[in-house]
């Protein structure tokens, strides 16, 4: 699709060519301030010039102003309602402001007229999955892979099999994110042999290594332990610093901490594997292999370690948890913010307990005046963490590493989680199927933590009215 055209416009001005140049350098080099000042003066000369009301919506939507976007859009399309990049544009605007039918509308709009471009089916493929409406996406997905000529789609199907339960199909599918080169799937390539299922580890080294975030590496190392059935001869975990304290405590491997932004060794070794990957090399088929025992554990000495002045008597002792990895692609979407934990504040009989790792000078500050202790400060790694989790009750988190550590401690967890799908956490299922200690509490639509907090409340009230009649 061409950025911007003169075509079908009602004015054009004598430069027009050097004039889309202009505005389209600014939205390359991704100077959208620029860009969005250029375009509104020359929309001022040229109100009818549809390219720099085109530029004037892009740079509008990459600034956040979503509203200026959607009118320039909509503007343009009263002249030309079959202008596929304004349609596409619109779309995706309305996508990141959660209007689920509006950005399909528009999207499939798009596709109708722009019917080759698999970019296009793999968003709409993105969007079905994300609002649980797998059989669409997965038409979506085949028609973005029957289109994409170089070949990089077929990482598509994977989330959507794992999100309907298809684990057979959904590892094999898995495996394609190794191909996502230069994208954060991958931390470290090798040389190495990848091991396989196939191959005998009877004697050899084997090297796993750390792929993605720490959730998901939590999630996946419960699958260590099968490993030892093939008989390797040494199994070498390599994964950041901040979590070897952690990993240490699973007895047969070697942990190695890392930093993965310098320079460090790595062991000579036969074969290597990501941590992601073994459910599909031990051919994990079936929800009964997920292995949902706790498998991770505080040290005793770190629980003892943990500040516990001024608890509260017979108060459940709460821990929460209100944004994850500020990197993270969706961090601002599954993220609640410290404010959502405030009106919970007034129950009786519940004393709350930050563990919180980035934290601003207001959240501090925040904490400090209602009387909440900063649990999280004490935590120099997930060892630490651990044994935080380990002196509390119940955690209240958003989808991040802290939920997984509960859940992977066997510790009652409830996982806040925004409306759209995440695979590892199923539509229709109240309790994971991961960790059985936790619950899964979802927005009821697409950015609404107030429908997130009012079934908290419901649970809170209950719990208060059974402490009543106990006490009578």
């Amino acid at each position: 699709m061409q950025l911007l055209s003169a075509k079908d416009t009602l004015e054009k001005p004598p430069n027009d060519a050097s004039l889309c140049h202009e505005l389209e350098q600014y939205i390359h080099t991704e100077q959208f301030e620029l860009g969005f000042n250029r375009a509104q003066a020359l929309l001022n000369q040229y109100p009818t010039f549809e390219p720099f009301r085109l530029a004037l919506g892009l740079c509008a939507k990459k600034l956040g102003k979503l509203d200026i976007a959607i009118a320039a859009f909509l503007t343009i399309l009263k002249n030309n309602p079959k202008q596929a990049i304004v349609l596409f544009q619109l779309g995706m605007t309305y996508y990141h402001l959660n209007q689920f039918e509006e950005a399909l509308s528009y999207l499939e709009q798009t596709f109708e007229i722009n019917h080759q471009d698999p970019a296009i089916a793999k968003n709409l493929s993105v969007i079905y999955y994300e609002y649980g409406l797998f059989d669409k996406a997965m038409y979506y997905c085949e028609q973005a892979i029957a289109l994409d000529k170089d070949h990089t789609l077929q990482y598509g199907p994977a989330l959507i099999q794992l999100a309907q339960g298809n684990y057979k199909q959904g590892w094999a599918s898995y495996e394609y994110r190794l191909q996502k080169q230069g994208t954060h799937l991958i931390t470290l390539m090798l040389p190495t042999p990848r091991w396989q299922h196939q191959h005998d580890l009877q004697g050899k080294i084997l090297l796993l290594t750390w792929e993605q975030g720490f959730g998901d590496n939590i999630q996946f190392i419960r699958f260590v332990p099968q490993l030892f059935v093939y008989h390797p001869a040494t199994i070498y975990l390599l994964c950041p610093h901040a979590i070897a304290p952690l990993f240490s405590q699973i007895s047969g491997i070697h942990v190695l901490g890392a930093d993965f932004a310098k320079s460090f060794d790595i062991p000579a070794h036969d074969y290597q594997i990501s941590l992601p990957s073994l459910p599909y090399v031990l051919q994990i088929t079936d929800e009964s292999q997920l292995f949902t025992r706790p498998y991770l554990h505080a040290d005793p000495e770190k629980i003892a370690l943990i500040n516990q002045k001024n608890r509260v008597a017979n108060a459940l002792q709460v821990g929460f948890c209100w944004s994850g990895n500020t990197q993270h692609t969706f961090n601002d979407y599954r993220s609640c913010g410290l404010d959502f934990f405030i009106p919970l504040l007034a129950y009786e009989h519940v004393q709350w307990h930050s563990l919180q790792q980035q934290i601003t000078d207001e959240e501090r500050e925040t904490l400090t005046l209602c009387g909440i202790s900063d649990l999280g400060s004490l935590c120099h790694d997930f060892a630490d963490t651990a044994a935080a989790i380990a002196s509390l009750d119940l955690i209240i988190s958003i989808d991040t590493a802290i939920a997984h550590l509960a859940g992977a401690m066997g510790k009652p967890v409830w996982a806040l989680l925004r409306y759209q799908t995440e695979w590892r956490h199923p539509r229709d299922r109240e309790i994971s199927p991961w960790y059985p200690s936790m619950r899964l509490i979802r927005q009821t639509t697409p950015g609404d933590w107030d429908s997130v907090r009012q079934q908290i409340e419901t649970t809170f009230e209950s719990q208060c009215q059974l402490r009543k009649l106990e006490d009578l």
